[in-house]
């Protein structure tokens, strides 16, 4: 009896193992980055101008000793590939941002993907000057007025099955926070050509635009078999000691 607990514990510990999805950091200092063109660095595709910089003061202690500045002339993309994220039905992100922003310039940020015909945004989201920066989502679907070049601690949840995002703003600059909650796909996108394909993509718009960022991360929810598995270990370590 205790050789088959400890087959059906192996067996369940490494099916658990499989099933945890790959959660993936970029804090622009491990792997070791170098400070000054962010060309080349860790799979970073961009412009020169776009560089690794000390961190901005108004990031605060989480951000670390490094952050990005991402910069150019006009719809500069600066592009990193994902590849090595497990995203499951329902994944969280987030990250440190800030935009620079000049008179009618606009900076934004997107989570592409192939779907099967072009790369295309599925979640997507930034900040434009129209006298005073607004946050808005790459549908434009929401418009919040904010005082101009703040920044944020920005948190969202994915979901693949619904087709939605959701986005939390939390501004490092005045403690105020704005919630967007089942915002659609700006291009319908499956967990599958995410995982495939999947990138993350910064874009400074025109008129001189920049974002300063930092700490990008997605942790994916652990998956059902992932969970399945622990709880089967629970019961049955739980069953050998009773037995005991």
């Amino acid at each position: 009896m205790l050789r088959a607990i400890q087959f059906v514990l192996a067996f369940a510990v490494l099916f658990g193992c499989v099933a945890v999805a790959q959660a993936t950091m970029i804090d622009f200092e491990q792997p070791t980055y170098t400070l000054g063109a962010l060309n080349g660095q860790d799979g970073w595709a961009t412009a020169a101008t776009s560089t690794v910089i000390a961190a901005p003061a108004c990031f605060g202690v989480p951000a670390g000793a490094q952050s990005a500045w991402f910069a150019g002339a006009s719809n500069n993309f600066s592009s990193r590939s994902l590849a090595g994220t497990d995203f499951t039905d329902t994944t969280q992100f987030s990250m440190l941002y800030q935009g620079m922003l000049n008179s009618g310039s606009y900076v934004q940020f997107s989570l592409d993907a192939s779907n099967g015909t072009a790369v295309v945004p599925f979640v997507k989201f930034g900040m434009q000057d129209s006298s005073s920066t607004v946050v808005y989502s790459g549908i434009e679907s929401f418009l919040v007025s904010r005082s101009v070049n703040h920044p944020y601690s920005i948190n969202g949840t994915i979901d693949f099955t619904a087709q939605t995002y959701s986005l939390t703003f939390f501004d490092l600059g005045d403690s105020t926070t704005n919630t967007f909650s089942a915002l659609p796909f700006y291009n319908a996108v499956t967990k599958a050509q995410a995982n495939a394909s999947g990138q993350v993509v910064y874009d400074t718009g025109y008129k001189g635009a920049s974002a300063y960022s930092d700490n990008f991360s997605i942790v994916p929810e652990p998956s059902t078999l992932a969970l399945l598995g622990c709880g089967l270990i629970g019961l049955l370590c739980y069953a050998w000691r009773k037995r005991k």
